[in-house]
């Protein structure tokens, strides 16, 4: 690989401008210091990575087929579930060619909060529950887990 493709490579790296020079020329000088036994493990490295990455966005968007959605679950498939969990967390550093890929097919970068999706679950039950009986005191006897799940509310 040549100066030229360095720099070009480094070119295309979406990061802010302040820093830019400074990472090129330190990629360069890396580059510079490597065997070429070195470089030819990093390319190999990167093309196995690369289809890898292939590989599971194929699984995902056949499951994305399956479940209208791409919110893995463990139990579906571990492999995959790790892949996009660790998609989301590396958000800020994905290619922009495959955060295009992940977006296309309705990635959702963000999962909704178990806990906010507990909570608005109950709050539809409290308000059924108030459309009954016109107030929001639930005994114990009436609904427990609703009860105690209120009683755990901190005003």
């Amino acid at each position: 690989m040549e100066r030229e493709s360095v720099a070009k490579r480094c070119a295309k790296m979406e990061r802010s401008p302040e820093d830019h020079e400074e990472r090129c020329a330190k990629m360069e000088r890396h580059w510079n210091d490597m065997s070429p036994e070195d470089r030819e493990e990093l390319f190999y490295n990167a093309t196995v990575f690369d289809e890898n990455w292939s590989s599971r966005f194929e699984e995902l968007k056949v499951y994305h087929q399956l479940h209208g959605n791409c919110n893995v679950h463990i139990s579906y498939n571990p492999t995959l579930y790790y892949w996009t969990n660790y998609q989301r967390s590396s958000r800020e550093t994905v290619k922009v060619k495959r955060f295009q890929a992940l977006d296309k097919i309705g990635f959702a970068w963000t999962l909704p909060n178990s806990e906010i999706m507990k909570w608005s679950s109950r709050f539809e039950e409290l308000k059924v529950y108030h459309q009954l009986h016109g107030h929001c005191n639930v005994s114990k006897e009436e609904n427990a887990s609703l009860r105690k799940c209120l009683s755990e509310i901190v005003f």
